[in-house]
């Protein structure tokens, strides 16, 4: 029986020099780049190249490569089992072939296209999970007639590596991308649920409770601790849980239920017509996952006509909420799921927590979005907002937030530039926060890929008063002069062909101004078309 060669000491030490360098990041491009150039310069060769595999196609794409003929080779694609490659990642082992002017497998068409002379070649299959997920090549061996057996024991090694890093930075992309989705959705609700003071209920398919918000618990004289985790049924009012029952049982049999009209007693025995709204929360599937009821207080609705605008954007928001909410949700689940199944520990203990890390951080600042759409909520309904004033500094308050604004694009560049000396401002952290993440986003949302939103902050004197004045400017496609005046009235949005495609209900600059003006502040807007606009 032939023996393996043996990989020397000298090369087994620049094979752990290079696991610490392919694991060093989680940006796929810059992974793919770092492991064919080590790739050649541990085999000493001419040139390489990294192929993955197209999961719907099944081709063989060039992601990568080293030498001259890099652009050529990216926009060629080798089927399946043609070539050298693609017999590698046909049948999943490695091939060695010392000249490949004898070899039939050789695919001529690929030195055709770059001009490049190969002479021999060394193939390797990129395989995670007993699965083919691609291959690295390395041709022409620089210190030697051709490639040798122990070569291809050491690209295997680093094969094997490689695969599992690109598999794990595939996943980490994967998961920013559906926090990024999730983020849009947050923005999406925050939006519709300004606009209309609602409690909203969600029911799991055993009809237990699994949401019941500060309105609900309103409307209904009970509290989240009371029903949290257990089946309406046990404790709502049995007038209620009877009209709940039939209208479930509607929506299950795919009825749509719209302001179904319920009498609410209140404590002084007076009542007030509730209207409850439902629609089923589905996975991405279209299966079930239970019931999202929304509950509106009809009492305004049927005193003014004009509040029926409102009741379309609630029924738009029930849609939208079983529509928007499946995919975000269910991914975020979907990588939970796939973490806790990592039996076989695929995953190294530090990027597993950062995985649940960034999970976690995304459900707290869910959490604390669900919170300020209630406050928002609060305000429509004409009650007061407790504000926290404080004296803050406004640097690190406005770098706290463009750092996080930053997670949520790769496409933009953020500029900030604080004068000297700054005074101190007394304001609400939190609302403050809230007002320059709404002004960020909208910035980024109406800014085209590769510009620039530049956030200043400096002071200004007035009648003998020390002031801060903050500015939040993009290189969007501006506003018209003759829709400025509007901007800032509720439900009013730019109109133009540009803006058409920008999600957004017009909502988020009125609650801005309103949040500016309770902490004695003012906000304006300065604007050209086609060269943006500063707030």
């Amino acid at each position: 029986m032939k023996k393996s060669p043996q990989i020397s000491f000298e090369k087994l030490n620049l094979l752990y020099e290079v696991s610490k360098i392919i694991n060093s990041t989680l940006d796929l491009n810059k992974l793919l780049k770092i492991i064919i150039d080590l790739a050649a310069e541990v085999l000493k060769a001419e040139a390489s190249s990294l192929m993955l595999i197209d999961k719907e196609t099944k081709d063989l794409t060039f992601e990568v490569a080293e030498g001259e003929a890099e652009k050529r080779l990216k926009k060629i694609r080798v089927p399946l089992g043609k070539g050298i490659a693609g017999w590698v990642a046909k049948v999943g082992a490695p091939l060695l072939i010392p000249d490949v002017s004898a070899d039939p497998r050789f695919y001529r068409k690929v030195d055709e296209e770059t001009k490049f002379k190969t002479k021999s070649i060394l193939c390797v299959p990129l395989k995670f999970k007993d699965e083919v997920i691609g291959v690295i090549e390395v041709i022409n061996s620089l210190d030697k007639e051709c490639f040798e057996d122990e070569d291809t024991q050491v690209l295997s090694s680093l094969a094997n590596q490689a695969a599992v890093a690109i598999e794990n930075a595939r996943l980490y992309q994967q998961l920013l991308e559906e926090n990024l989705k999730v983020t849009r959705l947050k923005n999406y609700l925050s939006n519709i649920l300004r606009s209309t003071p609602e409690g909203v209920i969600v029911l799991d398919q055993e009809d237990k409770i699994t949401t019941f918000d500060e309105d609900a618990k309103s409307f209904f004289k009970v509290t989240q601790r009371e029903v949290i985790g257990r089946s309406y049924q046990d404790v709502l009012d049995r007038g209620l849980t009877q009209v709940i029952k039939e209208i479930v049982q509607k929506t299950k049999e795919g009825k749509k239920v719209i302001d179904y009209e319920f009498e609410v007693k209140k404590d002084e025995g007076s009542s007030f017509p509730l209207g409850l709204s439902t629609s089923t929360l589905e996975d991405e599937k279209g299966k079930s996952l239970g019931t999202v009821i929304v509950c509106r207080d009809l009492t305004e609705t049927k005193q003014l006509i004009t509040l029926k605008e409102l009741n379309k954007l609630k029924s738009d928001f029930v849609s939208t909420v079983s529509h928007e909410l499946r995919t975000p949700l269910t991914s975020i689940k979907g990588f939970i799921s796939t973490l806790l199944g990592d039996k076989e520990g695929f995953f190294g203990k530090e990027r597993i927590q950062r995985f649940y890390q960034i999970i976690e951080s995304e459900a707290d600042r869910l959490s604390r979005l669900i919170n300020d759409l209630l406050d928002v909520s609060r305000i429509e309904a004409g009650r007061a907002l407790q504000i926290n004033l404080k004296e803050l500094e406004v640097p690190p308050l406005i770098e706290k937030v463009v750092n996080i604004q930053k997670g949520y694009t790769r496409k933009h560049e953020f500029k900030t530039s604080f004068a000297e000396s700054l005074p101190r401002v007394s304001a609400d952290e939190d609302k403050f926060g809230q007002i320059l993440t709404n002004l960020i986003s909208n910035a980024i949302k109406y800014s085209p890929d590769g510009g620039t939103i530049a956030i200043e902050a400096k002071e200004s004197i007035e009648q003998k008063h020390n002031f801060v004045v903050i500015s939040v400017a993009d290189e969007g496609i501006g506003i018209p002069k003759d829709q400025i005046d509007k901007l800032f009235q509720r439900f009013e949005r730019i109109e133009g062909k540009e803006t058409q495609q920008i999600k957004g209900t017009g909502i988020g600059l009125s609650l801005v101004k309103h949040l500016v003006e309770l902490q004695k502040g003012k906000i304006g807007v300065e604007s050209k078309e086609g060269i943006g606009s500063k707030f």
